[in-house]
């Protein structure tokens, strides 16, 4: 055989020019030291990601050289994997920062309106907090359980079939689709390899998961508020603040910005995908989300100068261990150039780590310096509980 012909002058590729903001990507490597989890910020204008981070990390150069082998073998031994991309391939539940959706859901749907009042009854699910009988915004901004028990109920039982499994399962096949529609329950196409999709339920899931036997609300009423068998990846998080910050439409989410010197990004990039929901409603979203930050569960979030846009989210996990502490967030309210979501394993509520830390990314990025040293040591000092 003749390799000879294989024997030829390398040829430069193209540049590829990204939308990643360098300082901002440090800042957040730098607040992830010494925990697991990840951040994602996004452009929602044009889906270009500023910072992708994902936590524990290891220094890359280690990974090169004749040592590669090694390296690689004591690398990948750390039980806390970081190796795994957490911000692509982590798959957890989406905790109440999910309420946004079914919120959105029951308003297209019509089974409640912003004024709609449900009264905290903690007998079937609890809540927290002293709220007890709030409209929809306050829902959101307390973060109220049975508030959203009692929603996917009617969105769940319109009465569509005498038979309460039947109608469970009519309601749930249209809850799927406009969930479905958020980018929820399948990769969003970033342009980077192992994106896992998460988990929307469908009527057939629980078929296969009850084995064929009768289900019903009573027993999938924890979808309700992001427990169960809700799955989300935090890409699919950040991408659904974009989401409200674009009042019901989103670009698919990708990294490289142009390729070349004059080149532009695929027309994928360009395409807005918008949600089954009107956007009218959205502006609920925005103004409950509002709340949340400025007289909430969010108010670590709160900056002086800039309207944040937040949830919280408090996603159980295994004991011994803590919940993991969630966020997601935009700003400015109004014309918004950032959208976040905030995972921190086994750090409790989203009011502490998750919060903070977007807080101070956000004011990172859009005033170019934190002026909150103490809310930087707090999540430096990891110690929120």
């Amino acid at each position: 055989m003749n390799y000879g012909k294989y024997d030829t002058l390398s040829v430069p590729g193209q540049n590829l020019i990204t939308g990643i903001d360098i300082e901002l990507q440090q800042y957040g490597e730098f607040l992830m030291k010494g925990k697991a989890g990840s951040i994602v910020a996004i452009e929602p204008s044009s889906g270009e990601i500023l910072s992708l981070v994902s936590g524990p990390s290891y220094d890359p150069t280690l990974l090169t050289g004749r040592n590669y082998s090694t390296n690689f073998k004591l690398i990948n031994s750390d039980t806390l994997k970081p190796l795994f991309n957490r911000p692509l391939m982590a798959q957890y539940r989406p905790g109440s920062i999910f309420k946004i959706a079914q919120a959105m859901t029951a308003l297209q749907e019509g089974v409640i309106t912003p004024d709609t009042r449900i009264r905290c009854d903690r007998t079937i699910i609890n809540c927290h907090g002293a709220h007890s009988n709030e409209d929809l915004r306050g829902a959101i901004a307390n973060s109220c359980n049975p508030y959203f028990h009692n929603v996917l109920r009617r969105m769940l039982n319109k009465g569509a079939s005498a038979s309460p499994f039947e109608d469970t399962r009519i309601g749930l096949a249209e809850w799927n689709k406009h969930i479905m529609s958020f980018g929820f329950g399948g990769s969003l196409g970033i342009d980077l390899p192992n994106e896992k999709g998460g988990l929307i339920p469908t009527p057939a899931y629980y078929d296969r998961a009850y084995q064929n036997r009768p289900w019903k609300f009573s027993n999938i009423y924890s979808i309700a508020i992001g427990e169960g068998e809700n799955l989300v990846v935090p890409i699919q998080m950040a991408n659904f603040a974009a989401t409200i910050a674009n009042r019901g439409f989103y670009y698919t989410p990708h990294l490289v910005r142009a390729i070349g010197e004059d080149g532009k990004p695929a027309p994928a990039y360009n395409e807005r995908h918008y949600t089954t929901i009107d956007s009218s409603y959205f502006m609920i979203a925005v103004d409950a989300m509002e709340q949340v930050v400025a007289e909430g569960t969010g108010l670590r979030a709160k900056l002086a100068d800039v309207i944040v846009c937040g949830k919280t989210g408090t996603v159980e996990n295994a004991p011994p261990l803590f919940d993991h502490s969630v966020f997601i967030a935009f700003a400015p309210r109004d014309n918004p150039k950032i959208a976040i979501s905030v995972y921190v394993e086994d750090a409790g509520q989203g009011a502490r780590a998750a919060a903070s830390i977007a807080s101070l990314m956000i004011e990172k990025y859009l005033l170019g310096q934190t002026k909150r040293p103490h809310i930087e040591q707090y999540v430096l000092n990891n110690k929120f509980e």
